[in-house]
């Protein structure tokens, strides 16, 4: 822990702590804030912290210091800050910063600052501004030339950390075994609530492979956990957590990040955040992108068929992960309702499309037999 003090609330950033962490960056050297403006990001992001913009303007301003920042707070509200502590949040998005940040092929905005609390109640994150995120985009969806770029970057993140290379000496690294009670937890809540607000939305064949997946959730979980193709995945990719700059993606939130399948990340990256048509007419081609980047990263020991297969069958463990997700994060406002409308029909779709109930009952065939 830094002699700089971590932040609960955004009213306490003012010029004198931000002259602070500027000045202990080796590139800025001692500077002075003078004056700042905060602009609330909550609106746009930030569901499991609080998220502002602040612009700065210095006595003599040194050629490296930014014009602005973002800084990212622990949540105000009890539940939530609960809810991110549960599932180790806050930890990992300050460890991510630390140890991965650097060199990173998902290119995340610079560290400034990261610290947090003995009991992860508090942190406070100050990271590079990557400028303004389009909030449409997320609605939309994006377009095939952004996705096959999103899936090189992921590729090459899964690459560089195939089953556990580069990550000697971080053994605190999660992986979904190390999850799978939080989960289990989380489910037990989420999941009705999604049913109770978006049930009616879901097609019925869905629905009932759901109840017969929620029920065997905790062996889903054990099962994913003895995939041979774990590695570190950013586990949260949505538009709202890619801004894309020349054309290439950089990622940001990094507070979910696990040891666990490839193809939990490019599942979810395909699934949510295209248009139906988008995904169907280029789905081949997508994952042609990804398997040569991951090949190019030097992984040798899948095929262009393992993907595919790979692909399709995340779409089992989807009958549960898209309903915990909706049902604990998903506001009950007009935010909450747009980003609903978009995003549920995409994964309803793409599930079945993969026909998760046939996906399901083949991984717990497979499961039970082991």
């Amino acid at each position: 822990m830094s002699n700089i003090p971590i932040l609960r609330d955004t009213t306490e950033i003012n010029p004198n702590w931000l002259s602070r962490v500027l000045s202990a960056q080796p590139d800025i050297g001692e500077c002075q804030v003078v004056d700042l403006t905060k602009e609330d990001l909550n609106q746009d992001a930030g569901f499991v912290s609080q998220l502002v913009r602040v612009r700065m303007r210095y006595e003599d301003k040194p050629a490296a210091a930014p014009g602005s920042l973002i800084v990212k707070l622990a949540p105000k509200n009890p539940e939530t800050r609960e809810f991110g502590k549960l599932l180790g949040l806050f930890q990992r998005e300050v460890a991510f910063y630390r140890n991965f940040a650097e060199d990173n092929p998902c290119n995340p905005p610079r560290p400034y600052h990261v610290d947090i609390t003995d009991d992860a109640d508090a942190f406070t994150i100050v990271i590079e501004d990557l400028g303004p995120h389009d909030p449409e985009l997320i609605l939309d969806g994006c377009t095939p030339e952004q996705a096959h770029a999103v899936l090189a970057s992921l590729a090459s993140l899964h690459a560089k950390y195939w089953k556990g290379r580069n990550l000697e000496g971080h053994p605190w690294v999660p992986t979904i075994t190390m999850m799978a009670p939080a989960l289990l937890a989380m489910a037990t809540g989420a999941v009705p609530n999604f049913l109770e607000r978006y049930g009616d939305r879901m097609p019925q064949s869905l629905r009932d492979a759901l109840d017969i997946a929620l029920e065997a959730y905790g062996e889903i979980i054990e099962y994913a956990a003895k995939a041979p193709d774990q590695t570190l995945c950013h586990t949260d990719t949505h538009l709202g957590n890619i801004h894309f700059q020349a054309g290439q993606p950089r990622f940001l939130d990094w507070q979910a990040f696990t040891m666990q399948s490839y193809s939990y990340d490019v599942a979810y990256f395909l699934n949510g955040n295209l248009t139906v048509d988008n995904r169907r007419r280029h789905l081949e081609a997508f994952l042609d992108t990804y398997f040569e980047a991951l090949c190019k990263g030097g992984v040798d020991d899948l095929s262009r068929d393992d993907v595919t297969a790979s692909y399709h069958r995340a779409a089992a463990g989807q009958l549960v992960t898209i309903p915990l997700i909706a049902g604990s994060v998903l506001t009950d406002d007009e935010k909450g309702r747009l980003l609903a409308n978009a995003w549920l029909p995409r994964f309803f779709a793409a599930m079945e499309d993969s026909d998760a109930p046939g996906q399901l009952q083949e991984l717990l065939a497979e499961a039970r037999a082991s």
